[in-house]
């Protein structure tokens, strides 16, 4: 049973890992986003350990993915879902974004809908004068 969890979370890292580098994203810009060492994140990747269930939900948010992609590499087929399909940028305009501009991807996408709002029409208002 311990060599399926260690196998597991191998696979579990590797998803992390490709996630990442999908997103064009440091460890440290996502051990920062999840508040956490960038060693700690690393273990993540390597199936050291695994993280705890809010960063696994925050993680989730981060990448785009739902959290059953995330642990189980499987998209869920229920037209049922509420989550939004995955989205990750695509590798042009992620070449030309600057770290800051990740930054604010990152920790927007962990921020809780009413605030993403907030920030939206924020902007959107200051657009608009």
């Amino acid at each position: 049973m311990v060599m399926k969890r260690n196998e597991n979370r191998e696979k579990f890292g590797q998803r992390l890992k490709k996630l990442r580098n999908n997103n064009d994203f440091t460890q440290q810009q996502v051990a920062d986003a999840l508040k956490i060492d960038r060693s700690t994140y690393s273990y993540y990747e390597t199936g050291k350990t695994e993280p705890n269930y809010e960063s696994t939900l925050k993680l989730a948010k981060i990448f785009g993915v739902t959290v059953q992609e995330l642990l189980t590499g499987e998209i869920p087929k229920s037209p049922g879902v509420s989550e939004p399909p995955a989205f990750n940028l695509p590798s042009t305009l992620n070449d030309n974004l600057s770290n800051e501009e990740k930054f604010l991807i990152i920790n927007f996408r962990t921020l809780p809908k009413e605030q993403q709002k907030m920030i939206l029409n924020t902007i959107i208002n200051n657009k608009n004068n």
